[in-house]
């Protein structure tokens, strides 16, 4: 086996290490950086670094020493093989681990899942302990004493009662007669043979002229008149009224103003005091009443709306006779007046005339209001 270097060619180079100096290989460039990883799951990790390139063989250089080691061991390198891997520099270093890959985006939200269905609902609660009784009411104002009647004159009763028989159907045989007394009217009941009744009204309180007058068959007051109501309830205490609620306006008639002075003949009241209704229960069939109310209301909120109405009758035939007074737009907190219309109500059937007339005012903002009251005029069917 042939040797790889001439000896005498090592004794022609120049001044050497005194031992072979093989410089390390130079490091391996950076790996490459892995892959974002996908979006939603975790990237998965970058791929390893490729492994650092071997480094280049180092330079060798041999002087004396390495010469006399040489010809003192011929045996020592005898191929190009061991040669070279004796010569060789060391492996270089591994490259640094790629960077890690960025996180996945997050996946998206699952759907939300179904309602659980209602809860059943709870028992009710026991009743509460009844409250303690209120204290009792006071007593109300005693009504007004009635107007004294004078005595009648029995030999008048029998004058109307032979009118009255001489006038009836003279085919029909009369088997009974009573009077009975309603209020400050009497009727004369004639019972007739066939089961019916002949039944007719006649004034029970007489006085002075009007009886003579009546004794004579004549009667120049017709039975109309008025009585004036003046209330005093709501002077120092206004009613309440809630917005768009009917509500009914009182009137105790104990003002100074009210006059019954001019009252209709055969009648007393035309106005229950302990409620402010109108009582037409004393009225004739075909009578009609005149009213003039007069009254204020005090808006709390400016351009709110009045309405006013009657309720008549009862029960199931309750009915109502309404009008509108306008808007109050000149301000709030100021009174508006209601005093100079007359309203006509016609005795038409019993349903009207046997039960109370409410007055009510129903406003379209909250207020208050005061009654200065009603007056009441009677025309009589026929004039009298």
């Amino acid at each position: 086996m042939e040797a790889l270097v001439e000896i005498s060619k090592i004794e022609e180079l120049p001044d050497l290490q005194t031992i072979l100096d093989v410089r390390d290989g130079k490091d391996g460039k950076d790996g490459l950086d892995g892959k974002d990883g996908k979006d939603g799951k975790d990237g998965k990790d970058g791929r390893d670094g490729r492994d650092g390139r071997d480094g280049k063989d180092g330079i060798f250089v041999l002087k004396d020493t390495i010469k006399d080691t040489i010809l003192e061991s011929p045996n020592l390198i005898t191929e190009s093989e061991e040669l070279s891997a004796f010569l060789k520099g060391q492996d270089g270093k591994d490259g640094k681990d790629g960077l890690d890959g960025r996180d996945g985006k997050d996946g998206i939200d699952g759907k939300d899942g179904i309602d659980g269905k209602d809860g059943i609902d709870g028992k009710d609660g026991k009743d509460g302990i009844n409250g303690k009784d209120g204290i009792n009411g006071k007593d109300g104002i005693n009504g007004k004493d009635g107007r004294d009647a004078e005595p009648l004159d029995h030999n008048l009763i029998k004058d109307i009662i032979k009118s009255e028989i001489e006038n009836s159907d003279q085919s029909k045989t009369i088997v009974d007669v009573n009077i009975t007394q309603e209020k400050e009217a009497a009727y004369l009941v004639l019972d007739l043979e066939d089961g019916t009744q002949r039944k007719n009204k006649f004034n029970l309180y007489f006085s002075g002229a009007n009886r003579k007058e009546l004794e004579s068959g004549q009667n120049t007051q017709n039975g109309q008149g008025f009585i004036d109501y003046n209330d005093t309830s709501t002077s120092s205490s206004p009613i309440t009224l809630v917005a768009n609620t009917w509500t009914t306006i009182p009137n105790n008639g104990l003002g100074e103003f009210s006059n019954n002075s001019y009252a209709p003949q055969g009648i007393t009241e035309l106005m229950d005091t302990s409620t402010g209704a109108i009582d037409p229960s004393g009225l004739n069939l075909g009578d009609v009443i005149l009213i003039r109310n007069d009254f204020a209301v005090t808006p709390s909120t400016n351009n709110a709306s009045l309405q006013f109405r009657y309720q008549l009758g009862a029960g199931d035939n309750t009915y109502t006779l309404e009008k509108r007074l306008g808007r109050l737009d000149e301000g709030s907190g100021i009174p508006y007046r209601e005093s100079i219309s007359v309203d006509k109500i016609y005795m038409g059937d019993v349903n009207t005339r046997d039960n109370p007339i409410l007055l009510q005012v129903k406003l379209s903002t909250s207020g208050t209001l005061v009654n200065a009251g009603t007056a009441i005029s009677v025309v009589r069917y026929g004039g009298g």
